[in-house]
């Protein structure tokens, strides 16, 4: 099993969060990635401390 699960947890929490209606109305399929994709790695760092 590998030791980075709970950093896929925490990454499935800001990809949930980050699927509101205000964004999928708003982007559009490939940007909709892209933002998210971004979203994800500010949650991830912000939520762990790393830089």
């Amino acid at each position: 099993m590998p030791n980075n699960k709970g950093i896929q947890l925490l990454a499935k929490r800001c990809r949930d969060q980050f699927q509101r209606r205000e964004n999928t109305d708003y982007y559009s399929p490939d940007d909709y990635h892209s933002a998210e994709r971004n979203y994800v790695k500010f949650c991830v760092f912000s939520e762990t401390g790393v830089n």
